[in-house]
């Protein structure tokens, strides 16, 4: 419970406390990619990976302006492929169909995206909608 109220509160310190944890073995890699809001514990490892190295992500300036410190902290974490969604709603909300959430690689994305509070999800009938939450 304590984990998922630091998650709501700040991902970015969700995603430090939890990586942290993890590195320490205070906690799993399930434990710790569900603290930090990661669908797969590969997600987890990834943007772990990415917070440790210099390989950090190209931001589009777009973005960076528009995000809060937390969320520029979050930003350089993701791996590109993540950055490019983000990009691209930027352009335009993206719209998914319910009946294909779970056929499609993209769902773990947006629902990290999500998690992180990069974007938000609204429900539309048949579809979902995924819209930028930068900034807040």
């Amino acid at each position: 419970m304590k984990n998922t109220r630091l998650l709501l509160a700040n991902p970015a310190l969700a995603f430090q406390k939890a990586w942290t944890k993890y590195k320490n073995n205070e906690l799993t890699l399930g434990e710790a990619a569900r603290a930090a809001g990661c669908r797969t514990d590969s997600q987890f490892l990834e943007l772990g990976t990415r917070y440790e190295s210099n390989s950090k992500a190209a931001v589009p300036e777009h973005l960076w302006q528009r995000s809060t410190p937390e969320q520029q902290f979050l930003l350089l974490c993701l791996p590109p492929d993540l950055v490019e969604i983000l990009v691209q709603i930027s352009r335009k909300d993206l719209l998914l169909p319910k009946k294909q959430k779970y056929l499609e690689h993209l769902w773990n994305d947006l629902c990290l995206l999500r998690d992180l509070q990069l974007i938000t999800q609204k429900d539309r009938g048949e579809l979902y909608q995924f819209t930028l939450n930068l900034g807040h």
